[in-house]
């Protein structure tokens, strides 16, 4: 109900010439049912992700050839969630389409059937995602005036041509990119906190009754921006996205998450169900991140550059399998070297009545500058870190083992905590990468442990912790 009074409300406001920050002017309304003519469909979103998989990340290619593509909106601007791109899908996939505008919704509704002349556009490649593209224009997006020429409504629209495929987390692949889903029986790890700071783009986690987790990445530009995650177990329909090894999901709008009921856990019949109830483990091995899929239940913070902590895989070039897995920092965009300052923050650790605590983890760094590279990869620990930039809070530098900084080769580190956090409440450490003047390096990160004497436990639900997803830079194509 809510998106259909918005675009109402969007038609009406296209009577009348309006000012806006992208100095739109709307057509009038549409009087007579859109026929295309002349276009005849001869690719599909399947063929056409599988002919340009080959472009390069952070490039595109022109499309050269008559391809006419026939698709339908499935996700657009409505909300303020998703920026500058509207989203279709077919029959066989989905894909997304970079749009130099806003306010687009009223132009291309859900559910609105369209025709594409692909030729002389292009496929644009931003962190392993495609996206129907201009080859030239900033950031690759189209001109509004090019999309209203290329991009054709045919009919009406209607909602219910656009249904998502329900899906479990771990069955998630990249053939469903672009794609409508819905996720059911999962619930926030972050709830009670906003869906995002107001003008930041935040992640939050959902997890399922296997605790099987993925992003969901919110605009603080969204009009249900302030809203709380809501508690308890429920569904939700998105758009699934990817960034380098990351599922994410794109909310259209507040309606998009589902009968949430407090007071519900999620289940599963493998394991006879989950809970929503913070995770916490007492003595012995505390904390185990492996850095698999998720960098939860550590966050990324980026205090400078716009590149940041991602998770990366490493697959046999023959089978596919990957074989390798790991948290990795690199300021390097694969032209140039940039000055960033990024954080790899553990969750809150409470070590009241510990009387040791040892970390264990693999590491290796490369392209590394002997001169700065202690300065530039450091472990700190902090006792007052609540949420927001890591300059809150007071940080101890905390003495490790390095490698030499010049190959991929990983080493084994270990490390214990120093005393002055033993006995604390709020204990968190984190991982800290520079590169200043551009002197990049690569750093990763695998097989984590925390191991205690004494107690000790780790809350890594957001419920009882004070736990906030940061801000990333640059992690999608969005805010």
């Amino acid at each position: 109900m809510k998106q259909g009074l918005k675009l109402l409300a969007l038609a009406a406001a296209a009577i009348v010439t309006i000012s806006s920050c992208s100095d739109l002017k709307y057509d009038a309304p549409l009087l007579t049912e859109p026929k295309v003519e002349g276009l005849t469909p001869n690719v599909t979103i399947a063929e056409l992700k599988k002919e340009y998989a080959g472009v390069a990340d952070r490039t595109s290619k022109e499309i050269e050839y008559e391809y006419v593509l026939k698709a339908v909106v499935s996700a657009n601007d409505i909300s303020g969630n998703i920026y500058k791109q509207i989203y279709i899908q077919d029959e066989t996939g989905g894909i997304a389409v970079s749009i130099d505008q806003n306010a687009i919704a009223g132009t291309y509704p859900v559910g609105q059937e369209v025709f594409i002349d692909l030729h002389g556009l292009a496929i644009s490649m931003y962190g392993g995602q495609p996206s129907i593209a201009h080859p030239t224009a900033e950031k690759n997006r189209i001109p509004f005036e090019i999309v209203k020429k290329k991009m054709l409504p045919n009919g009406w629209p209607n909602a219910d041509l656009v249904q998502p495929k329900t899906v479990k987390i771990s069955d998630l692949s990249d053939d469903l990119v672009g794609r409508l889903i819905r996720i059911d029986n999962v619930y926030f790890e972050q709830k009670g906190q906003p869906f995002a700071p107001a003008q930041e783009t935040v992640n939050r986690l959902i997890t399922d009754g296997k605790g099987a987790s993925i992003i969901v990445r919110n605009s603080g530009y969204a009009d249900f921006a302030a809203d709380k995650l809501p508690e308890g177990t429920g569904s939700i329909v998105a758009v699934l996205s990817k960034f380098g090894n990351d599922y994410q999901l794109f909310l259209r709008s507040r309606e998009d998450v589902i009968g949430f009921t407090p007071g519900t856990t999620p289940s599963d019949p493998s394991d006879n169900g989950g809970s929503d109830k913070p995770t916490t483990k007492t003595g012995g091995v505390i904390l185990d991140a492996p850095f698999s899929k998720v960098l939860a239940p550590f966050v990324e913070v980026s205090v400078k550059g716009d590149q940041v902590w991602v998770i990366r895989h490493q697959t046999n070039k023959d089978t596919g399998e990957v074989f390798d897995h790991f948290a990795v920092m690199n300021a390097h965009d694969g032209k140039t070297g940039h000055a960033n300052e990024d954080w790899l923050i553990s969750p809150l650790i409470d070590l009241t009545g510990v009387t040791s605590a040892t970390l264990t983890f693999k590491q290796a760094i490369n392209y590394a500058t002997p001169a700065t590279i202690k300065e530039c990869h450091q472990l700190l620990v902090s006792t007052n870190y609540k949420s927001g930039v890591p300059s809150s809070a007071t940080w101890t530098p905390v003495a490790i083992t390095l490698p030499e900084g010049k190959d991929w080769k990983f080493i084994d580190t270990t490390v214990d905590l120093p005393k002055s956090v033993l006995g604390q409440g709020n204990v968190r450490f984190a991982f800290k990468y520079t590169s200043p003047d551009g002197q990049t390096s690569s750093w990763e990160i695998k097989a984590l442990k925390l191991k205690t004497v004494g107690g000790g436990k780790v809350i890594t639900e957001g419920s009882g912790s004070t736990i906030d997803s940061m801000k990333t830079k640059n992690y999608d194509i969005a805010n």
